[in-house]
């Protein structure tokens, strides 16, 4: 649930936001107030300055009028120039004073009338003084006329200091009120500023508060809807990924589908699901597994995977209500409780090979999540059951002969060395058709492929069923029988030499015969040594006129019946004879 939708979450961003505001209006109204104190204080200390200055102004000039008096009071020539140059000196300061005064005072109306008089009588008492600093600098002494030059100008000086005490007076209150009135001038723009800042931080934390607010619901919406995405692909990668280690471990198709039928029960619990695989023709299907213990069901009654939509469309195909006209017929048509459908097609090595079909509650159509996961299974259910038959495939024609059909000399070798980690005990019968090179020069090399595929089918059809019957290479073979001996494996051999017989006669392939030469593990502990025995047993029967079977250590011994027989030979003599020989 969004943050925005719970009233108290609301209320406490709201009142977030108008608490920001007024910290601003106090924030932008504590400025102002500073700044307007910041004034006041250079006010103030303008003020100060210019009481000061002119403080300065008539502390200067009553020393200048002191000095004055020092001059008039002295006949030395001497004095009086140190005089004067004092006087000198206080007059400057005195000017300086007045200038700083004039630069940090406000220029009111009184203050302009005031530096008018004290301009006009300072210009009058230095024109009036003139004469006396020349006289006291030539050193003509004193004389009447600058004595009185000097009354004078102490006169006047004493004029202008009256004059210049009230304007410091009354320049000390217009100060105070001067500055109180601009400190309240300063406050109340302040206060304005600071109303017209709240208006306007009001209006905008309005707008920020609506506009936020909108696009925080649509992140949290965003957020909700990705977050489900990302719920729902996390769980789609999971159920892959322990589908896919489940099936690896199936190393036959039947433990696959199997391993099948329990994942879909887990990823689609509570629902009814079949697999449909065709056979090898692809012109029939079959159900290959259902989730009903049953075995019943849902039975979908499609006979060819060209007969369902679903195969045909390459598509999952989705049905809301088996009773629906455009329902498939197969659905609509089986007879059962109306129904909702999933119909998941199935593909191995690239082909259509069959359909996945789960069954629901009618007129629910099936979830998202439900559809992917039997598409998940229908397509690792493919790929495995591909792979395995592929993988099948490639080892059965590893160890088969393409020709005959029957296995290849590896894999017989392959049999031999577990039937001697079992310690199974094994004879081993050593095959040549007699004149083969004959038959394939005179009658062609297709005439000796049909003999060679002959003489294979009849070995298996007279062998016993856990004889291992192999080509061993040309129109050579070999027959390993666990759990036999050279007397058994005579028997054996004996009888597929008289079924050759009648299989010539039958066939369309000149007449040839076999000779066959015959070892057991009694005689050698190496498989490769016993071949070479029954080997050079067989060579021994081809001496003796071919169409025989010869057992190793009897080569020479009397050829017409001991361990050997033939067209003319007694069978049952032989074999018993041998029995008792290698007895």
């Amino acid at each position: 649930m969004p943050v925005f939708r719970q009233p108290h979450n609301k209320v406490r961003f709201l009142a977030s936001v108008l608490l920001a505001v007024l910290l601003c209006v106090v924030a932008v109204t504590g400025f102002g107030l500073a700044s307007a104190r910041n004034d006041l204080d250079e006010l103030v200390r303008k003020h100060l300055v210019a009481e000061q200055s002119i403080n300065d102004v008539d502390r200067s000039l009553l020393q200048s009028q002191s000095w004055l008096h020092v001059g008039l009071d002295t006949t030395d020539t001497t004095g009086r120039i140190k005089a004067n140059e004092n006087f000198d000196r206080g007059i400057v300061k005195a000017r300086g004073a007045w200038a700083k005064f004039r630069t940090v005072a406000p220029q009111t109306a009184q203050n302009r009338q005031y530096e008018t008089g004290y301009e006009t009588m300072l210009s009058a008492w230095t024109e009036l003084t003139n004469g006396l600093q020349t006289a006291i600098t030539q050193g003509t002494g004193s004389t009447p006329e600058i004595r009185a030059n000097e009354l004078l100008a102490n006169a006047r000086l004493t004029v202008l200091r009256s004059q210049l005490t009230p304007l410091r007076d009354e320049y000390a209150t217009a100060s105070v009120n001067a500055t109180a009135a601009q400190g309240r001038d300063t406050v109340d723009n302040t206060l304005a500023l600071g109303a017209i800042v709240f208006a306007i931080g009001a209006l905008i934390a309005f707008i920020v508060v609506r506009v936020t607010v909108r696009a925080t619901i649509g992140q949290h919406r965003e957020i909700e809807r990705r977050d489900a995405a990302q719920r729902l692909e996390s769980s789609r990668t999971e159920q892959e990924s322990r589908v896919q280690r489940a099936l690896e471990m199936a190393k036959t198709e039947d433990a696959a589908l199997e391993t099948l039928t329990l994942a879909l029960d887990w990823l689609v619990p509570n629902t009814t699901a079949e697999l449909l695989l065709a056979d090898s023709s692809r012109a029939h299907v079959r159900q290959a597994l259902t989730t009903d213990r049953a075995h019943r069901g849902p039975g979908c009654p499609v006979g060819s995977p060209h007969d369902c939509p679903a195969v045909t469309r390459g598509q999952t195909l989705i049905y809301d209500d088996s009773t629906a006209f455009d329902c498939c017929p197969q659905l609509r048509d089986r007879g059962i409780e109306p129904c909702s459908a999933v119909c998941v097609p199935v593909s191995i090595m690239g082909a259509p090979a069959g359909v996945l079909h789960a069954i629901g509650t009618p007129k629910v159509r099936a979830t998202t999540e439900h559809v992917q996961a039997l598409e998940l299974a229908a397509a690792r259910a493919g790929e495995r059951v591909g792979l395995l038959r592929a993988f099948s495939q490639s080892q059965t024609q590893a160890a088969t002969d393409p020709l005959t059909g029957l296995s290849n000399r590896r894999s017989v070798e392959g049999r031999v060395v577990e039937l001697t980690r079992e310690g199974t005990p094994f004879a081993a019968a050593y095959c040549d058709l007699d004149h083969f090179k004959t038959l394939n020069d005179k009658h062609g090399h297709d005439t000796g492929d049909r003999a060679l595929r002959l003489f294979a089918r009849t070995l298996r059809d007279n062998v016993r069923p856990g004889d291992v019957v192999g080509r061993w290479g040309g129109e050579e073979f070999v027959v390993v029988l666990p759990n036999s001996r050279a007397a058994d494996a005579v028997a054996v051999m004996e009888r597929v030499r008289e079924a050759l017989a009648l299989a010539c006669a039958d066939a369309t392939v000149p007449t040839f015969t076999v000779s066959v030469g015959i070892g057991d593990d009694e005689m050698a502990s190496d498989f490769s040594e016993i071949v070479d025995l029954a080997d050079r047993a067989l060579l021994a029967a081809k001496r003796q006129g071919r169409n025989r079977v010869v057992v190793a250590g009897f080569e020479e011994a009397n050829p017409d019946n001991a361990a050997t027989t033939g067209p003319t030979g007694d069978e049952s003599r032989t074999v018993n004879d041998l029995s008792e020989a290698t007895t």
